[in-house]
């Protein structure tokens, strides 16, 4: 019995030890963290970092977080943030966000608010720490921002899932349910419901390098991006879309989506309310669908496809405005 109590009590220090050493490991990452980003420009900072959990977690709290990038103008704070993981797992984090955080870019500053959001990073438990699964759930969304107004969003949730053991290629699925923008956006968008029943997004993604530790300082590059599928429904009107990008020698997008449009003609003016489709062009486009839609034997849905190339995305012979950048 003596014996026995003479390893439990050294089974004990010895994770305690651990634990200790641990818990200063995760503070002093957490504060190399916050100096490396101000060595690359962005204005870093918080109030307060502590460590908490013992004897079985580690619980990183910081405090008023706060992280600016003046040249990009993009910024983000927020009272606190908390980073959860399981001392015997530490590849495994949970990251709590407050129910209120300050985001602000370069169309101006918006408050995101939740009822809950949560997010879990899972790596691989390698050296690297190669990224192998996100997911992040929000319930009770809500934005104000001066350029969109009021937005809101019943529920949200993004996942992403590694393809490959090295981290270069990932799937992404994200879903929105019921989101609701700016009331008097949707009264100038006609007789459309308040809120679209669902956004849904399913792609893979590849990177010219992993994502794990040492991306924040690599930045790999988007080489491809493959796209099963991407859902609007908001009422009777729906639109899907499929089809492969890459990236060309200047970095925007080149290939092709397949669209498909159910009830394309309520789409128009609503694209054109929404800055989607200049004003001018809404004629030409209209006669064309209205073309393919007469060919396809159903005159309220239409399957048609976008290219991009050269800088340009086009819809047949019409151009419909610069490529979007993929790096």
């Amino acid at each position: 019995m003596r014996a026995l109590v003479v390893v439990v009590l050294a089974l004990a220090a010895l994770w305690s030890g651990y634990w200790f050493a641990g818990a200063g490991i995760v503070r002093s990452q957490a504060e190399r963290a916050f100096a490396m980003a101000g060595a690359r420009g962005v204005d870093a900072r918080y109030d307060s970092l502590s460590v908490q959990g013992f004897p079985n977690r580690f619980d990183l709290t910081v405090t008023r977080p706060a992280l600016a990038d003046p040249a990009a103008g993009w910024g983000w704070e927020a009272p606190f943030l908390q980073v959860l993981a399981l001392s015997y797992q530490p590849w495994h984090v949970i990251v709590a966000f407050p129910p209120e955080q300050i985001i602000a870019s370069p169309h101006g500053t918006a408050v995101l608010t939740a009822d809950r959001l949560r997010a879990s990073l899972r790596a691989q438990p390698r050296a690297a720490l190669p990224l192998q699964q996100v997911t992040l759930v929000g319930d009770g969304i809500g934005l104000l921002s001066d350029r969109l107004g009021p937005v809101t969003a019943e529920r949200a949730r993004l996942a992403t899932r590694a393809l490959d053991g090295a981290a270069r290629s990932h799937e992404i699925g994200v879903e929105i349910l019921n989101l609701a923008p700016d009331p008097a956006l949707v009264a100038r968008l006609g007789d459309v419901p308040a809120a679209v029943e669902r956004l849904r997004l399913d792609a893979d993604l590849d990177f010219a390098a992993p994502i794990d530790r040492f991306a924040a300082r690599a930045r790999p590059a988007l080489t491809g991006l493959r796209l099963r599928e991407a859902l609007l429904v908001w009422g009777d009107v729906s639109a899907f879309a499929e089809g492969r990008l890459v990236p060309d020698a200047a970095g925007r997008a080149e290939g092709s989506l397949q669209l498909r449009l159910t009830n394309w003609r309520r789409l128009l003016p609503m694209a054109v309310t929404a800055g989607v489709l200049p004003p001018g062009a809404a004629q030409t486009a209209e006669r064309m669908l209205g073309l393919l839609a007469r060919q396809s034997g159903d005159a309220e849905s239409i399957d048609l496809t976008l290219r991009f190339a050269d800088g340009l995305v086009s819809f047949g012979a019409m151009p419909l405005g610069p490529a979007p950048m993929l790096r």
